[in-house]
């Protein structure tokens, strides 16, 4: 790859001062995670026998139908218990929610947890929560409901992370999702969101200043902590409960440890099908260069000119999902799907950055497949 494997290359002190620095982004797991959580339904009994025991030590609050345990949050476990009461029925559950690397590491709050290590991740969990009381089930008698998969992709400098969180917000989306918004209908600041509710969540964000609000909460991270999050674009799918099952049906896994022995191919599986959805498979440039690429191409004529008339627009109005769905509407969804196509056959994007962005990376403009092939081992 001509970019960070050059830039490695040719700054061997660099690369030395982040392992130096115990920033260790490598691990034999192709698709390392951040947090997944479990659930299981409990009796009326073995709920409120479970609810009254966790209450002893006070490290507990109230929530609407239930309780959030945080007597383990020190150790990378939340638990939650909650309750659900109609006419015809009364069910009670409890999930766990695990941040994994945590769990092994307490203080370690930017690496990420190698999927190879499950066993021993399992044990530890148990171990803890036979700690606090025998009552809570072990992992082995839950489901999974969630699972983030996620890389850090290390980038040059701050300028490089927050030019690559506007290049996102000028890019594309998976076709059925949504972008989340804050309150006021704008685009997140530090980051981008895609959702599709129950299935997957996509969120590419600044991990430092992800890290920097939640201190400004409530001090979390130390400071070396922070310096070790700087250059990162963090990369996050959360797998969540439908799209769980729908992977479970495919590789026939019944179990949390099954899953998670398929949880490098799925990982990779998921990563491969979405990324290349928000900039398309082609090289990334300004609109000028592009434009160039387009017209040393051996199209007709008014293909040409579609392909043009599509990349200034989602120049001009800065967001290509936006475009995109206009263009559907004008021209149909099947037009705009060949002309997409038409792109990937130059090995271009439509999606385009701005000069002063684009100056910014010395070897090139990475897209999110070459920063996953990169960062994700």
């Amino acid at each position: 790859m001509k970019n960070f494997k050059n830039f490695f290359a040719e700054n061997p002190k660099k690369f030395a001062l982040y392992i130096s620095e115990g920033v260790n982004y490598y691990s034999d797991s192709k698709d390392p995670i951040h947090t997944f959580e479990t659930t299981k339904i409990l009796t009326n009994k073995e709920y409120f026998e479970l609810q009254n025991e966790l209450k002893k030590d006070n490290n507990w609050k109230s929530e609407n139908s239930g309780m959030l345990y945080f007597g383990l949050s020190d150790k990378g476990i939340i638990i939650r218990m909650h309750y659900i009461k109609k006419k015809e029925y009364h069910t009670y559950n409890i999930t766990y929610r695990i941040s994994a690397h945590r769990v092994l590491h307490n203080n370690d709050y930017v690496n990420l947890f190698n999927v190879n290590k499950y066993k021993k991740l399992e044990k530890v969990v148990n171990d803890l929560l036979e700690e606090k009381t025998k009552l809570l089930p072990k992992l082995s008698k839950c489901s999974l409901k969630r699972i983030d998969f996620c890389f850090n992709a290390i980038l040059d400098n701050r300028e490089q992370v927050k030019a690559y969180i506007r290049l996102l917000k000028r890019g594309d989306i998976p076709s059925k999702m949504k972008v989340r918004t804050e309150k006021n209908n704008r685009l997140l600041k530090d980051g981008f969101t895609v959702y599709n509710k129950n299935t997957v969540e996509i969120s590419i964000y600044d991990k430092y200043k992800q890290m920097k609000k939640e201190n400004d909460k409530k001090t979390v991270f130390s400071n070396e902590d922070l310096k070790r999050a700087k250059n990162i674009l963090r990369i996050e799918i959360r797998c969540q409960d439908k799209k769980i099952k729908e992977f479970q049906k495919k590789y026939r896994i019944f179990t949390i440890e099954e899953f998670f022995e398929y949880a490098d191919k799925i990982g990779h599986e998921l990563f491969t099908y979405y990324l290349p959805k928000f900039f398309g498979n082609g090289q990334i440039y300004t609109l000028s260069k592009l434009k160039e690429e387009i017209k040393i191409s051996e199209y007709r004529k008014p293909t040409l000119k579609f392909m043009e008339e599509f990349v200034s627009y989602c120049n001009s109005i800065r967001h290509g999902f936006l475009a995109t769905e206009e263009f559907n509407n004008i021209y149909g969804k099947d037009k705009v799907k060949r002309i997409k196509e038409k792109f990937d056959e130059i090995e271009a994007s439509y999606i385009t950055i701005p000069r002063r962005d684009m100056e910014l990376f010395k070897f090139g403009l990475p897209a999110l497949m070459e920063l996953y092939n990169e960062f994700s081992n």
